[in-house]
């Protein structure tokens, strides 16, 4: 797979290999590119450096609990400026089971932002 694969009309994507998540880093020419696709676009798509199975607990548990806000069960939870809307206002989840490194210190993410 190349390390990137041209879009016609969307942001610029870097694959990870294989080898780059063994080393925890991106090559340099992955660098590269990305640098090259946050100056044309101001955005990329990192491929494969979230685990799908933790953004589905976290959808899961977010799911549970804005249910429980808008259902007044839950509190601490508040509506955008006291407006009851669809802009819920929370906290960030703290709870362990949700703390994933891969989605909150993501060293691939880490490696573009320093570079």
């Amino acid at each position: 797979m190349p390390a990137t694969k041209p879009t016609p009309d969307g942001p610029r994507q870097i694959h990870l290999s294989e080898s780059e998540r063994t080393r925890g880093q991106y090559n340099a020419s992955n660098i590269q590119s990305a640098l090259e696709g946050l100056h044309q676009d101001g955005l990329l798509l990192l491929k494969r450096v979230v685990d799908v199975a933790h953004i589905e607990h976290l959808r899961g548990v977010m799911d549970t609990e804005t249910e429980g806000i808008l259902n007044g069960a839950q509190r601490g939870g508040m509506f955008n400026q006291g407006v009851k809307s669809n802009i819920l206002q929370q906290i960030p989840l703290e709870r362990e089971d949700c703390l994933f490194e891969d989605v909150y210190f993501n060293r691939f993410v880490v490696q573009i932002a320093n570079a």
